[in-house]
């Protein structure tokens, strides 16, 4: 039956597989919204503390002041607040930045969490098509979209891990990074290699700049390249 399923998959080609990894990330989606709401407003700060913050020190990048608070460092997660907090007042906010943003912090903390939402959703997407573009397998291409389900089933580390935080953007850059791996492992073209290999150290270069136990991070890629050309390009793309 498995190997049936698999055999019409193939000679359906794309669109079918495509609607399949959009199926399973909408489910991502929707479970995790389902959390978010039970777990009630960003003002609780359990089991995270730093919501509010993340919202303040973007606040405080876009009107030219210095970032404030900076935790494990928090940078890149400061500035995409700030890059979100901008679009968000662009298409609701009022005459004011400030005081729409303080008036209206959970509104803006709600809508950030979900983008991050989003982005993560579609960073799963991504990594089932790789999966599938490189193997072929359609059962390990749709795991590797729901492992996160399957492995994780504790509530307070889903939530963490999907709420606009310093771990969401180590999740994500670990989904991406999977996913240009393997097309690393199956490119053997320099000039492309070089491509990937710049994506994967700046990736891996935004999970540090979240929290510092990304670093573990930068180790991966080194171990997966060979030649010593290739690792010290990486090392230095990476400095």
């Amino acid at each position: 039956m498995i190997n049936k399923i698999s055999n019409f998959l193939q000679e359906k080609k794309s669109i079918f597989v495509i609607l399949i990894f959009l199926l399973f990330a909408a489910v991502y989606f929707l479970l995790v919204s389902y959390i978010l709401k039970l777990h009630g407003p960003s003002w609780i700060c359990v089991p995270s503390d730093l919501d509010y913050i993340n919202l303040l020190n973007g606040l405080n990048i876009l009107t030219g002041r210095p970032s404030g608070l900076l935790v494990h460092p928090d940078i890149t997660t400061v500035y995409l607040f700030a890059i979100f907090i901008y679009l968000i007042h662009l298409v609701i906010g009022g005459n004011n930045l400030v005081s729409d943003v303080v008036s209206r912090a959970e509104t803006y903390m709600q809508t950030i969490t979900y983008l991050f939402l989003i982005i993560t959703s579609f960073s799963l997407f991504y990594l089932g098509n790789a999966v599938y573009k490189y193997t072929k397998n359609i059962w390990l291409s749709i795991f590797s979209q729901i492992y996160l389900l399957v492995f994780i089933g504790s509530y307070a580390v889903l939530y963490q891990l999907n709420n606009a935080s310093a771990e969401n953007i180590q999740m994500i850059c670990s989904i991406l990074m999977i996913a240009v791996s393997l097309k690393f492992v199956r490119e053997d073209i320099l000039k492309h290699q070089l491509k990937t290999i710049i994506i994967l150290s700046l990736l891996a270069c935004l999970a540090v700049a979240s929290k510092f136990t990304g670093a573990i991070l930068l180790l991966f890629p080194f171990i997966m390249i060979s030649g010593r050309r290739l690792k010290c390009i990486y090392v230095l793309s990476s400095a």
